[in-house]
């Protein structure tokens, strides 16, 4: 896509294909982990051999530790991710792993809060403006959307924990956490993309995504009913790209 948008260099579009290849884990943590304020944890790519031992002697090497993450290359929804706690359980792993698969090897960081429970908070930016997308918790490390009903749905606490990042965020975050993610949408440089981050215990953030592939939904707006309004900002701030965009093609 990049290749062909060269012949026509006039062409408004939204997120240019070369930055959206500068995405991946590894670049992403190449590129992010040097900012202030910001944790990116360790990452490491690398071709699955076939052969576990030699595989986790790289990793080793690499200074990844454990607990350890290890994931496929392009996935998704996290089913092709586990969290290993010592060489043993990632060799088992790795043996149902077929050779030549790419694999991500990612440094685990505990992020759980002093409530106890483990926060995935959500940003999206588009056309370069911070809009806040959600606050989630539960009592498992890995976080997915669905997962609000685990402990969200019969806990008040953690709804008004959200309601007050959806609506005064940069309150919520504090000063550190918000310029650092100023920071990290500055180097991504996408007309949209998503950051999920937590915060660490020194005010800054733990990133761990950031790039285009986020999915924005109303799943879940009849259940936490308070996520809605800030659910339409976002579909209309999208809204309007696409059609500035448009206008600005016709000129």
């Amino acid at each position: 896509i990049a290749r062909f948008l060269e012949g026509y260099p006039n062409l408004p579009i939204i997120n240019p294909p070369i930055k959206v290849l500068a995405t991946t884990r590894g670049e992403n943590y190449r590129r992010l982990s040097k900012l202030p304020h910001v944790r990116f944890p360790r990452t490491f790519h690398f071709t699955n051999s076939g052969k576990p031992v030699e595989a986790l002697a790289r990793l080793d090497a690499e200074g990844l530790g454990y607990p350890m993450i290890l994931r496929e290359a392009g996935t998704q929804t996290g089913h092709t991710m586990g969290l290993f706690e010592t060489p043993q359980a990632a060799e088992t792993y790795l043996v149902d792993v077929p050779a030549g698969t790419n694999m991500y090897g990612i440094s685990y960081v505990d992020c759980r809060d002093n409530d106890g429970y483990y926060h995935k908070i959500r940003c999206f930016f588009i056309d370069r403006c911070f809009y806040p997308v959600a606050c989630l918790t539960n009592d498992v490390w890995q976080i997915h959307s669905g997962d609000r009903y685990r402990v969200m749905a019969q806990s008040q606490a953690t709804q008004e924990k959200e309601r007050f990042y959806l609506s005064d965020p940069v309150a919520f975050l504090g000063e550190k956490a918000y310029a650092a993610l100023g920071e990290v949408a500055r180097i991504i440089d996408l007309d949209f993309f998503g950051i999920d981050f937590a915060l660490d215990d020194k005010g800054g953030i733990v990133v761990f995504e950031a790039n285009a592939a986020m999915r924005h939904n109303f799943d879940h707006a009849a259940a936490f009913p308070y996520t809605e309004p800030h659910l339409r900002r976002i579909t209309g701030a999208m809204q309007k790209m696409v059609a500035d965009k448009i206008a600005s093609a016709s000129v």
